[in-house]
């Protein structure tokens, strides 16, 4: 097997963390996010080298290492495929079975009998 083919069958089998360094989510930014939908997609997701970094994580980077100083806006190097699968309804629900998305509440928020919200702050 030659070289390049070695270089792309790697790359293909890399993705970058689903969180980010800081623990936000790559697909809804949101701090240490458990969805489903979001794990789904990261699950399917294909990564390929980036085409204007090389995988460097600078612009041209792989062509002028020495002058390349403005950051990329890819994943460390990775560019998601856009069509790589299809999140269809039944997908999501499938998985969302197996791990329902926490639902978001105002804090001391409650329902007074036969009346609208009380924040009861």
């Amino acid at each position: 097997m030659s070289n390049r083919m070695n270089v792309v069958s790697i790359v293909a089998q890399r993705r970058p963390s689903r969180l980010n360094d800081a623990g936000f989510c790559i697909y809804c930014v949101l701090p240490d996010c458990g969805k489903a939908r979001c794990i789904a997609q990261h699950a399917v997701s294909e990564w390929s080298l980036c085409p204007d970094c090389g995988g460097s994580g600078y612009l041209d980077g792989h062509l002028d290492p020495e002058n390349a100083s403005s950051r990329c806006r890819c994943w460390g190097g990775l560019v998601e495929s856009a069509d790589a699968f299809p999140m269809t309804v039944e997908v999501v629900a499938k998985i969302a079975a197996m791990r329902p998305e926490p639902v978001a509440q105002a804090p001391g928020a409650r329902i007074m009998p036969g009346s609208s919200v009380s924040w009861g702050l």
